[in-house]
């Protein structure tokens, strides 16, 4: 009778777990166009957005919906205007009411946005930028906030 030898099952486990924590770091510290996707979206006072937009395939995936949206916002920091991701965000429309409010927005935002002037304001650490832009129906209006880097955050 020929005896089969089978490794322990906690050494098999023990095997598989560094080699997924080894895949995460690597992921996680390597090349950020294979960062996971992660695009949030929601609704706030009627007004649907998403935002995201980090690693390749997220800003592949924005842009491709981005002519559903009223307003495309970019966040960028930096002489070479790197995207900007966790910034707070907020869109107030022509009587001063904020009717999109976002804690940890970028460096994408979309939003579906009634026809009108709105302001949008950004703060990214110490810096913030502030642009007004002006919503039609049917076209998508932009609004690229470029902030310098800051010293605090380097």
């Amino acid at each position: 009778m020929t005896k089969i030898h089978r490794p322990h099952a906690g050494l098999i486990a023990s095997t598989l777990l560094v080699a997924l924590c080894a895949a995460g770091a690597a992921r996680a510290a390597g090349d950020p166009g294979r960062a996971p996707l992660e695009i949030r979206s929601g609704t706030q006072h009627g007004i649907a957005y998403r935002s995201g937009g980090v690693g390749r395939d997220a800003v592949q995936a924005m842009r491709a919906h981005e002519g559903r949206y009223d307003l495309h916002v970019v966040l960028s920091e930096g002489r070479h205007k790197d995207y900007v991701a966790d910034a707070r965000l907020r869109v107030i429309d022509a009587k001063g009411k904020p009717v999109l409010r976002l804690a940890h927005a970028g460096p994408l935002v979309d939003a579906k946005l009634p026809a009108g002037d709105y302001t949008v304001q950004a703060a990214f650490g110490t810096m913030k930028a502030t642009q007004k832009v002006h919503v039609e129906t049917g076209k998508t209006a932009g609004a690229y906030l470029h902030f310098a880097r800051d010293k605090a955050l380097s």
